[in-house]
């Protein structure tokens, strides 16, 4: 999917959402395939146009509970904040690395 900021590569598996990974920007985009990946596209646009759009995909994430767990902390900040590494370290109780 070409976006204004990068061209995405979106990985599905059976009827869940695997990744979504930057590709390089000398590839071309391609149709998804799938009704899923179709999906995944037409919620993306969504949030292009709209930040405040809530996604509504089903997802299998990898990684280790420790990443699971950050990706949850991420996931809670709302549209227009950030936080530092050091902000997020204290919400997991570890310290930045």
């Amino acid at each position: 999917m070409k976006t204004p900021f990068a061209l995405l590569g979106i990985r599905t598996a059976a009827d869940r959402v695997t990744g979504i990974e930057y590709l390089p920007t000398t590839g071309r985009a391609q149709a998804p395939t799938g009704a899923l990946a179709e999906r995944v596209v037409r919620q993306l646009e969504c949030w292009l146009a709209d930040p405040q759009f809530r996604f509504t995909l089903p997802l299998a994430p990898a990684g280790t509970p420790f990443r699971q767990r950050v990706r949850h902390e991420l996931s809670a900040i709302p549209v227009g904040e950030s936080r530092t590494y050091g902000e997020l370290a204290r919400l997991l109780h570890t310290a930045p690395r």
